[in-house]
């Protein structure tokens, strides 16, 4: 019995000593990977924000387009949709943002109807046998 536990304690003690000249490696290895792993989380996380930004900006000017197509609305209806819209997306300075509404633009537009098959451009000459 006194054979194994003075065994045990060998190997415990040979443990030990491999680990304790690691101690300074391992202190520095996280000294040196710490700060990339941060860098890339806080890169990560101002990705994000940038892109929720995007996204709010954008459906900002979408909902002040849904606005002013309307017939009654006016400037100042498509500005306080607008407005509203950038408060609701909690960014910051939402008041500092300018909106410019143009309502004297006109779009146009067609649908693009099939050609009937009588239509000249589809006939077909048939030649003669």
């Amino acid at each position: 019995m006194a054979v194994r536990h003075h065994a045990r304690q060998t190997t415990c003690r040979r443990a030990f000593e491999r680990c304790r000249g690691q101690s300074g490696q391992s202190l520095l290895e996280a000294a040196l990977t710490l700060p990339l792993i941060l860098l890339i989380a806080v890169g990560i996380l101002e990705f994000g924000r940038a892109f929720q930004t995007w996204q709010v900006v954008t459906n900002a000017a979408r909902e002040g387009a849904r606005v002013a197509i309307l017939p009654a609305s006016t400037t100042s209806d498509v500005q306080s949709r607008v407005m509203t819209y950038l408060q609701g997306g909690a960014l910051d300075n939402y008041q500092n943002a300018t909106v410019t509404v143009n309502q004297n633009t006109r779009s146009s537009w067609a649908l693009a109807r099939p050609r009937p098959p009588w239509s000249p451009s589809r006939t077909r000459s048939r030649s003669s046998s």
